[in-house]
């Protein structure tokens, strides 16, 4: 494993389908095999269904501007895997992967997941970099999840709503309750106004965490997610000197978070003027949200949309909410295994909106041009791996990986 090519071939290829239940344990023996090196690490920990990285990247950005060493571990990437893991804004670079994939790969249990050997990696980088402090993003859910071997300085539950609910539950009360398992003893944790109250104030309470309810009536998520980050950096300025740093920091988004593309780039590569964004809803109330944004943003109620989504999303409901706001849905299908067919989703879409188109350059250029002659943006959404291949299409210079590591992996 002496390639980055290799060592994220080993990552991508691992056993996607180790149990979800036995992760806690199973990470503990590995950290342990490795000198346990989140024991060392002070953190902040994320979770929820929507806006975790959002708020991870707000903190973490505070930290950079006031002269900070801070970590950022987010989930999934776009381009690279090297995006999960940054310090300072700078991803870790590949011969750091190699060498860490090795050391992992020969001391740690064979049956770890991707995800626990990516944790694993982020917490020896941090590590080794000396961060000041790490700001972490959970992945699938919060009890059990991989990053959950840290002791956080404060904890923050971003939002719930329905999303992996064959894992983490059937009603927001049940996921919450998962992604409180987060809450630490006597640490204090923030959540966002879209967390159920009752299911985490009993974890609180047992815990006996302090519990900061951010609350009010935002007009998209990015302004939520900038009041739950300010109140982060209010609870952390007590020790840190970050408060003077909010107002920029909170201006910082993840890339394709309603990501507007520049008019000239789609000119130039397609001969005509249309807007564009780029948004990862992946999710019917990430989907809602989405066209909340659009439609003051842009002043209007219609769109094309180019759309690829995995086949373990509440399809139906996203779809139902698209159809309302559409002119047209281009159905795709991205680079991962667990895609919905281009066809099997236009079925969903139904007539008259549905446009299959499996090739994703064609989908893109068939979006582009049908929202020109519509008169009308484009929004592409859906699923993260989507966004990979977009971006490349529209000549972004980001740090590609391989594109058969990159489709293999389809997990947080």
């Amino acid at each position: 494993m002496n390639t980055y090519e290799r060592a994220t071939a080993w990552l991508f290829g691992k056993n996607r389908a180790v149990g979800l239940r036995s992760s806690h344990d199973r990470m503990a023996e590995a950290a342990a095999a490795v000198g346990s090196p989140e024991s060392h690490l002070r953190c902040v920990h994320v979770a929820g269904t929507n806006g975790k990285g959002s708020i991870c990247t707000k903190v973490a950005k505070a930290f950079e501007l006031a002269g900070y060493r801070v970590g950022l571990y987010t989930s999934p990437h776009i381009s690279s895997f090297r995006e999960r893991i940054q310090v300072n804004g700078a991803l870790i670079p590949c011969d750091a992967v190699v060498r860490l994939a090795s050391q992992i790969r020969e001391k740690c249990p064979e049956d770890l997941s991707f995800f626990e050997a990516a944790t694993l990696m982020a917490f020896l980088w941090y590590g080794e970099q000396g961060v000041d402090l790490a700001v972490l993003e959970t992945g699938l859910g919060g009890r059990l999840d991989a990053t959950n071997l840290c002791h956080p300085d404060l904890s923050i539950i971003s939002s719930i709503s329905l999303d992996h609910t064959q894992y983490l539950g059937t009603t927001v009360e049940q996921i919450a309750r998962e992604k409180a398992g987060i809450i630490k003893e006597g640490v204090p944790v923030i959540i966002g106004p879209r967390v159920p109250l009752g299911p985490v104030q009993e974890v609180a309470h047992d815990k006996k965490a302090a519990l900061i309810r951010v609350q009010g009536e935002f007009l998209d998520y990015d302004e939520e997610n900038g009041a739950i980050a300010r109140e982060a950096m209010e609870w952390l300025s007590a020790e840190w000197n970050v408060r003077d740093w909010a107002d920029d920091a909170l201006c910082v988004r993840p890339c394709c978070r309603f990501q507007e593309i520049d008019e000239r780039i789609i000119e130039e590569l397609y001969g005509v003027s249309v807007r564009v964004v780029l948004d990862v809803a992946h999710n019917p109330d990430g989907i809602t949200h989405l066209l909340m944004k659009a439609k003051r943003r842009f002043e209007r109620d219609d769109f094309v949309f180019l759309l690829g989504v995995s086949q373990d999303k509440d399809i139906l409901r996203m779809v139902t909410t698209l159809r309302e706001a559409a002119r047209a849905i281009v159905c795709t299908e991205a680079s991962c295994p667990r895609a919905l067919g281009s066809s099997e989703l236009a079925q969903i879409v139904g007539k008259p909106h549905a446009i299959a188109e499996p090739q994703m350059e064609r989908a893109v250029a068939t979006a582009i041009h049908k929202a020109a002659r519509e008169g009308v943006p484009l929004l592409i959404t859906g699923t993260f791996f989507l966004m990979h291949s977009v971006r490349r299409l529209l000549g972004f210079l980001d740090f590609y990986d391989d594109a058969v590591c990159h489709e293999v992996v389809c997990q947080k």
